[in-house]
């Protein structure tokens, strides 16, 4: 197996693995130990029970979880670890709803010449001042004419007029990566 596909699956077996912890901790396994059968955690999780307890084992090996087997069912609790897990998946999931920003957005398109109208008010002194004031630097006389020639890109551009920052862009031939600053 090569290394990105060890790496997409280990990233799917992590995403698996928070999504039973996040099961768990609904059914209060993150405060308390709780009496969970494997059957009505299969039912909760939307899979076998024998995915759900092959789950349970993988859990307890990564030190995410203590259980102990009963006849009536797993007793399970949380471990400090599984609920650092649960809390890192909260502050990024919270950082990607709550930024002002997004984090980072690229477009493709196709590069083309204007009219030349940017050089000319960029290189007016009272919009120049205003330019390095607000943006804090001093922009290159002209304009990038970017055509974008997908529907997401589209979409995606129109999206970003909801975020007011000052924009940074990295340029290649064929790609322009925005960065929200």
């Amino acid at each position: 197996m090569s290394r990105d596909g060890a790496q997409q699956m280990t990233g799917r077996q992590t995403w698996r693995h928070l999504f039973t912890l996040l099961k768990l901790a609904e059914m209060g396994a993150h405060r308390r130990t709780a009496k969970i059968s494997t059957e009505f955690l299969a039912k909760k999780l939307d899979m076998s029970q024998q995915t759900a307890s092959r789950h349970l084992i993988e859990l307890e090996s990564k030190g995410w979880i203590k259980r102990t087997i009963t006849p009536e069912g797993c007793l399970i609790k949380i471990t400090d670890t599984g609920v650092k897990e649960l809390k890192r998946l909260y502050s990024n999931l919270k950082f990607l709803m709550e930024t002002a920003y997004p984090p980072s957005v690229t477009l493709e398109g196709v590069v083309f010449t204007g009219l030349g109208e940017g050089a000319y008010y960029v290189t007016r002194d009272q919009y120049r001042k205003q330019f390095i004031e607000k943006l804090g630097f001093d922009p290159y006389p002209g304009t990038l004419n970017l055509k974008l020639t997908t529907e997401y890109d589209v979409k995606t551009r129109s999206e970003l007029e909801a975020y007011p920052a000052a924009w940074k862009f990295k340029a290649s031939k064929t790609k322009i990566e925005h960065t929200g600053r």
